[in-house]
């Protein structure tokens, strides 16, 4: 899989290009689709625009300690939904933080956690983190990759279904 930055993707309009901040994509599949329309359209649900990324990132920044928004800094809106497309699971995600290495990773590597409401389809919807490297190369049941919902509209996460 590819972590592609600042990939150009136009939805559709060639005039008014978007830039993503990271995707996961797998690239060497990306010359398999029949129209640049279906590739666009793959592309934009595999990535999380900039703007929707300063937010989240600005969220994590406003807080004095990792969790939801206390004290009322942050704005508490879900910018970004990722779904499983052939499962149940869904996260409302609210922020990104910036965190190190993991165990078996070379020092220096980067990950990210996002925050946010996160249901995996159970029943059990909580309030926690979730790693994006993980979410990247999380499959559902049929292979199919996590996906960014195109229509969603930042949603108060004291909004959501729990």
């Amino acid at each position: 899989m590819a972590t592609e930055q600042d990939v150009a993707a136009s939805n559709g309009d060639p005039s008014s290009p978007v830039d993503y901040e990271i995707g996961w994509f797998d690239a060497e599949k990306l010359d398999s689709f029949d129209s640049a329309e279906a590739l666009e359209q793959h592309i934009a649900a595999h990535t999380i625009p900039c703007d929707i990324w300063a937010k989240l990132v600005a969220n994590a920044e406003a807080q004095d300690q990792p969790g939801l928004h206390r004290g009322g800094a942050g704005d508490g809106l879900a910018h970004l939904k990722l779904f499983t497309p052939d499962g149940n699971a869904t996260w409302y995600l609210s922020e990104v933080r910036e965190v190190g290495a993991y165990e078996g990773q070379p020092e220096g590597t980067v990950n990210y956690q996002l925050f946010g409401l996160c249901d995996l389809g159970l029943g059990f919807p909580e309030l926690g983190y979730v790693s994006l490297t993980e979410l990247m190369e999380l499959k559902g049941p049929m292979g199919l990759a996590v996906e960014r919902d195109l229509c969603w509209t930042p949603t108060p996460l004291k909004d959501l279904p729990k």
